[in-house]
């Protein structure tokens, strides 16, 4: 934090100490938005997805979004302010529009005029969490916005450091065993009965406690795990167990940004 004193790094790290209360991947960009919000003072924050092999910019803002907000932005997303710039440079660093444009040719942009200007956007900021995609681009990335002054150097590092530690909260969570559900064991491939003969063995039970839960002999249990083997591609209980605990874990890699 450069550009940051105590008093800075103390607002992070208490943002930092509730950031260790996520327990999941999906509550995370909330709970990052509703906390950058706050550090910087922002109108709005969010946690933006933009890719390019979809074509797609998605968003979890808080406090609240914009009604159609995402779907007034151009097809083109090179032409959203910030995307070309976060991506050239594909480091850690905060960038604002004002690290890019002057004021004058910012307000000649027709984006400006026709998404930024009537939402009450004039200033943002933004900083990667991750890169991906290859040759088709996406990142994720933190971004505030707000209205009636441009962010200052010190809040720009404010939010890198910020940033710093959601990437480390993003890989802690991808770390962590992913709870097994029926649902899970069904999006694999498995039936209901499956699933649920997985789960329990993976609860520790012995093969007769397994039956006994689901209530069926304990060949029925054998046949039903053997079945979720072969579904699996696997041959054992445990590999069963560690090819479902995955199947939620995002494919989209976290660690090409570092710490």
């Amino acid at each position: 934090m450069a550009s940051g004193g105590a008093r800075d790094a103390r607002r992070v790290l208490d943002a930092v100490a509730q950031l260790g209360d996520v327990d999941t991947l999906d509550a995370l960009p909330r709970a990052a938005a509703r906390l950058l919000a706050e550090l910087v003072q922002a109108d709005r924050a969010g946690w933006v997805t933009v890719d390019f092999s979809l074509g797609r910019l998605d968003g979890v803002h808080w406090p609240r979004p914009i009604p159609d907000l995402l779907s007034m932005f151009p097809a083109n997303l090179a032409e959203v302010p910030l995307v070309e710039p976060v991506l050239s440079a594909r480091g850690t660093g905060a960038i604002r529009i004002s690290d890019v444009w002057g004021r004058r040719e910012w307000h000649g942009k027709r984006i400006y005029a026709e998404v930024y200007a009537p939402t009450g956007a004039e200033h943002q900021m933004a900083a990667p969490i991750s890169f991906g995609g290859g040759g088709a681009p996406r990142f994720e990335a933190l971004s505030a916005v707000r209205g009636d002054r441009d962010f200052s150097a010190r809040e720009r590092s404010v939010l890198e450091e910020f940033a710093r530690h959601v990437r480390i909260a993003a890989r802690r969570l991808r770390a962590a065993p992913t709870p097994l559900t029926v649902e899970i064991g069904i999006e694999r491939g498995l039936t209901e009965r499956q699933a649920q003969a997985i789960i329990a063995l993976a609860d520790g039970m012995t093969t007769r406690q397994a039956a006994a839960r689901l209530g069926v002999t304990e060949k029925t249990l054998e046949n039903h795990a053997q079945g979720a083997y072969g579904r699996l591609g696997v041959n054992n209980r445990m590999a069963a167990i560690r090819t479902l605990a995955g199947i939620s874990a995002p494919a989209f890699a976290l660690g090409e940004i570092p710490h």
